[in-house]
């Protein structure tokens, strides 16, 4: 079934994920031991961002999965994605209660700034340790897209969102692919934006794939996470962030402590 969805079309601006390979694969981030999850790149430091749920903190690291610094963030409960909005300005989704942060991050600090936080009306109950997931900001259209985890399987777009200004219950809009079989994937762990081409890239977890999607809901590219695919040794263990760098650049990052990146072939 994978080459299947490997060979996808290539008609569609896309990163092409058929024709990529692991480039390092299963680093231990040194300094991190456990509960790594969402994960962002920062154009403006040209580094890594990934949250960690228990204590509650966000860790930088370089590109190469070498661990910067640490960072407290006190106000959160579960966090389990981060996106980069611009500057030190991050959005944190907490999956308890389905909440949201306004968070800066400054240079050189090692406690992060939870400016406001903003509870989700959803429209569906909340399910411990199934809730919100991932999160994501499209900058060239000021929106922030969240993913919820399983019951449902659901990518949650909150539209001309203002950075730092409260997020509107009635913004909330669910995206969805026109796939008849729906997404890819048993769960969604961690969603993000390709700046480039407005592009989605949906994680899962259960089934350690990634899949790239047009904004129209098209599947436009798929990589296997599994042992003996995408040059992989070992299949990724429990996948839970992913980001996209400026190169194109795919990183991942997996329980406990894990680092991966991919590049074109």
């Amino acid at each position: 079934m994978a080459d299947k969805w490997v060979e996808c079309s290539q008609s569609k601006p896309s990163l092409g994920l058929y024709n990529y390979k692991v480039r390092i694969e299963s680093k231990t981030i040194q300094g991190l031991s456990r509960n790594t999850s969402g994960l962002t790149y920062s154009s403006s430091t040209n580094t890594l961002f990934l949250v960690i749920n228990r204590k509650p903190a966000v860790a930088e690291i370089s590109t190469g999965g070498d661990l910067i610094r640490v960072i407290s963030l006190d106000g959160a409960t579960d966090p389990e994605g981060i996106a980069h909005v611009s500057d030190s300005l991050f959005i944190v989704s907490d999956e308890a209660g389905n909440v949201v942060h306004w968070v800066n991050i400054y240079d050189d600090e090692r406690g992060a700034q939870i400016v406001s936080t903003h509870k989700l009306r959803l429209g569906f109950g909340n399910i411990h340790n199934l809730g919100l997931e991932g999160a994501a900001w499209d900058s060239y259209s000021s929106e922030l897209l969240l993913a919820n985890e399983k019951l449902p399987r659901a990518v949650l777009t909150l539209a001309h969102v203002k950075p730092l200004d409260q997020i509107q219950d009635s913004e909330v809009y669910e995206w969805n692919t026109n796939q008849w079989f729906g997404f890819l994937g048993n769960d969604i762990s961690s969603i993000s934006v390709h700046e480039k081409t407005g592009n989605l890239y949906l994680l899962s977890e259960e089934s350690s794939i990634l899949a790239e999607y047009s904004r129209s809901g098209q599947i436009l590219g798929v990589l296997p996470l599994w042992a003996g695919y995408s040059g992989l040794s070992k299949t990724v263990p429990q996948p839970e962030g992913v980001t996209i760098g400026r190169d194109g650049t795919v990183f991942i990052v997996s329980e406990p402590n894990i680092f991966y990146s991919f590049n074109a072939n």
